[in-house]
């Protein structure tokens, strides 16, 4: 909530954090889930080569902020940074992007940049249940937290290793109060 309502749209407007925390962390949430899949789905297999010098995750995150990429005046923007539960775009972008070492570590981004935290903010009270014939493993997540890089990394690495292939991924958020 924090980060966004730091965010300047412009003149002495800046982002309502607590009106678009919801929207905020469903953004987070969905593209670190979604970066996963992308991982997950080169795993085993030779790292395609880059395009336009841009490497596979390059253009992942590339990808995400094409998404958002919209013309808008000034005006709409303030009247959407305090009335809307949506951020403006550029902060739909640069907001969960500078919260994911994934996104720091493809663009080679060094502590201090702009688009690095220096805390890394992974955001949800949810569990993942992943399921196949074998059986099914919940990989719960704990609410607003922050972790450094270094324990992000480890901490994916150990849902990787307890989730089974091929699996189907059921989600489910459950209500938190945040802040």
């Amino acid at each position: 909530m924090e980060q966004f309502s730091k965010f300047k749209v412009g003149g002495d407007v800046f982002m309502n954090g607590k009106l678009t925390l919801g929207e905020n962390t469903a953004d987070l949430g969905g593209l670190t889930m979604a970066f996963a899949a992308f991982e997950k789905s080169m795993q085993g297999k030779p790292k395609p080569a880059k395009i336009d010098n841009l490497t596979p995750e390059q253009r992942f995150f590339l990808g995400w902020a094409q998404a958002w990429a919209e013309v808008s005046t000034p005006q709409g923007e303030a009247f959407q940074a305090q009335n809307d539960p949506h951020a403006i775009a550029r902060f739909r972008v640069n907001g969960p992007l500078s919260n994911m070492p994934e996104f720091a570590e493809a663009f080679a981004c060094k502590q201090g940049a702009a688009m690095v935290r220096e805390r890394f903010a992974i955001s949800g009270n949810r569990s993942v249940t992943a399921s196949n014939s074998r059986g099914s493993v919940s990989l719960p997540t704990a609410g607003i937290f922050y972790r450094t890089g270094l324990q992000f990394q480890r901490e994916r690495q150990v849902v990787a290793e307890r989730s089974h292939e091929p699996f189907h991924s059921n989600t489910s958020v459950a209500a938190n109060r945040f802040l």
